[in-house]
């Protein structure tokens, strides 16, 4: 079984951690628009199970992501289950047929980089702010794990956020 192991984190100075990216030996891969739409089960609550099921537009590229509970205190593990769709409009209509519900919208600029085997994300979030994301799929999480805290001190990485940016997005509404 694949695990997404992956932290996140608030950062500030953009022009210091691009340097730190390049010291790092960090590749950049692609800019792109993302947009993913989450959707809430017909006979179940996925905020009570800490799952997500969610259908994203990257660029021209389609794709569903089923999201496990987590199973980790510190940095997020979780099963990820992900795999491309060709047709965004029919895979949307699909869903409503089966009584999925549109849960929250979530749009973001997604800067790629990668850096061994690792993906290192620099996300600027629409109404709730700019994270990084670095991340590993695999199925050995005490490993990967530890190798992502090296990678987030050398990047100087500190300001970890634990809620998903559905959640963070979520809150900022309520809260308004």
């Amino acid at each position: 079984m694949n695990f997404e192991i992956e932290l996140k984190a608030y950062y500030d100075d953009e022009d210091e951690l691009r340097r730190k990216l390049e010291s790092l030996g960090a590749v950049f891969v692609s800019r792109l628009e993302e947009e993913d739409v989450y959707f809430s089960h017909p006979s179940r609550d996925f905020a009570e199970t800490g799952e997500a099921f969610r259908i994203r537009k990257s660029g021209n590229d389609f794709c569903f992501t089923y999201k496990g509970p987590r199973q980790s205190s510190g940095i997020k593990v979780r099963e990820e289950i992900e795999f491309s769709i060709g047709d965004y409009s029919a895979a949307y209509a699909m869903i409503e047929k089966l009584s999925f519900m549109p849960r929250g919208r979530v749009k973001k600029v997604r800067e790629i980089f990668n850096y061994s085997d690792f993906t290192i994300c620099l996300d600027d979030v629409e109404e709730v702010g700019k994270f990084i994301e670095v991340e590993k799929i695999g199925s050995d999480k005490d490993v990967i794990e530890q190798e992502i805290l090296v990678i987030a001190q050398k990047l100087g990485i500190n300001r970890l956020e634990k809620r998903s940016y559905l959640t963070m997005l979520m809150d900022i509404k309520k809260n308004s």
